[in-house]
């Protein structure tokens, strides 16, 4: 019985971690256009080290590996919300809405960092509380943001984007490990499977679906691509402003 149930979360964290490369795929190829509306590397960033981290969750917890990745898969996890939360920020302020500098992961962090007390499970629990809802209701936002600047078809699946973020989000109130505070200690994927009777990843990676759905949606009006009329003929889509290139390096300096 338990070998079954581990085929199975083997199969659910394969198809979990599938959904984030597909979408990661579709940002980085979105990051390459020449004019971008949003700053999808940073994004792809987010979904590569947070897909990243579910394996490695999955695998080191079920014993598949000798080493114990505790705090380090804490670490990862942190690195990748921090990606969501920039990614926001930088969206609110290339759409001209006033957004905290860089300093504003440091209450952040330091709010995390205080479930550090109560192990590697209370520090990742915190750290989804504060980086994984709070980045990612963020990111929504900023989705939202950028649908009001166009029209049509794109908007209405930057909206739906939007949506998936934001329940994503909401998710990641649950998505914690059993941890000696509330409300990790009631409130947490052991309760959620033992209560629905299924999987919270399997939950998730719909919303990732749906997400990769939209952003594949909104490629289609990137710069360089004409949609087709229903005459017949095509038209012309407005280019928005560059979004400016920083390396890497940049954004934490």
């Amino acid at each position: 019985m338990n070998q079954t149930i581990g085929w199975q979360m083997d199969y659910i964290y394969f198809l979990y971690g599938l959904s984030f490369i597909m979408l990661a795929a579709v940002c980085l190829a979105m990051s390459r256009s020449e004019r971008q509306r949003l700053p999808w590397f940073l994004l792809s960033l987010f979904i590569i080290t947070h897909g990243l981290y579910e394996w490695i969750y999955h695998f080191s917890n079920s014993g598949t590996f000798v080493l114990s990745f505790t705090y380090f898969k804490a670490g990862l996890l942190t690195i990748s919300q921090l990606f969501l939360i920039e990614f926001g920020r930088l969206v609110f302020i290339k759409e001209g809405a006033k957004a905290p500098g860089r300093w504003i992961v440091v209450p952040f962090l330091a709010i995390a960092a205080l479930g550090g007390l109560n192990g590697p499970s209370g520090l990742t629990a915190m750290a989804q509380y504060v980086l994984g809802f709070g980045g990612g209701f963020w990111a929504a936002l900023s989705f939202n943001r950028a649908s009001q600047r166009i029209s049509g078809q794109a908007r209405r699946w930057l909206e739906s984007a939007s949506i998936s973020m934001a329940l994503f989000a909401a998710t990641s109130l649950l998505a914690v490990p059993p941890s000696p505070f509330f409300p990790a200690n009631i409130f947490n994927l052991h309760w959620f499977y033992q209560t629905l009777g299924f999987h919270l990843q399997i939950l998730r990676g719909l919303f990732i679906v749906c997400l990769n759905s939209g952003d594949q949606e909104e490629r289609r009006f990137l710069p360089g691509y004409n949609r087709p009329e229903e005459g017949g003929g095509a038209v012309e889509i407005s280019r928005p402003a560059r979004y400016p290139y920083r390396s890497l390096q940049s954004y934490f300096l």
